[in-house]
């Protein structure tokens, strides 16, 4: 799964430990890695574009307005440009393959971590994250 076992144990370790109320996330990690190869189909493009932005888009950029970064950081990234979560990832052929899912997986998670990180260097108290909203 995840690019090796080692990988799957960690993702399993995140969520355990920092997202324990993300429903169905050890599950779907599980179905996973008991069957990698689960409709392996091609990623459209409408989804790699989707991907790649959430991965490259600098929390840092003067671009990014104040709404969108912050305990808010995630959101523009999963929902702008006509191009939301629900409207890239419609069906199971919008996604395409596992290795698609575990690119999703990775890139929320890291999306996740850059909002804490970034608010904690910047000082900004928060109660929580809107980028955990999307995992």
């Amino acid at each position: 799964m995840c690019n090796g076992a080692a990988n799957y144990i960690l993702y399993a370790g995140i969520f355990m430990l920092n997202f324990p109320l993300v429903p169905f996330a050890i599950d779907l990690l599980n179905a996973m890695e008991e069957t990698p190869d689960f409709k392996n189909g091609p990623t459209p493009l409408l989804t790699t574009t989707f991907l790649s932005r959430i991965e490259n888009t600098n929390p840092n950029s003067p671009d990014i307005s104040k709404d969108d970064s912050r305990s808010s950081w995630g959101h523009l990234q999963f929902t702008s440009r006509n191009m939301s979560i629900r409207s890239v990832l419609a069906s199971w052929e919008s996604v395409g393959s596992t290795k698609t899912v575990r690119g999703l997986i990775a890139t929320a998670l890291k999306t996740c971590k850059i909002t804490c990180v970034f608010c904690h260097q910047h000082n900004i108290q928060a109660s929580g994250y809107l980028s955990d909203a999307y995992l």
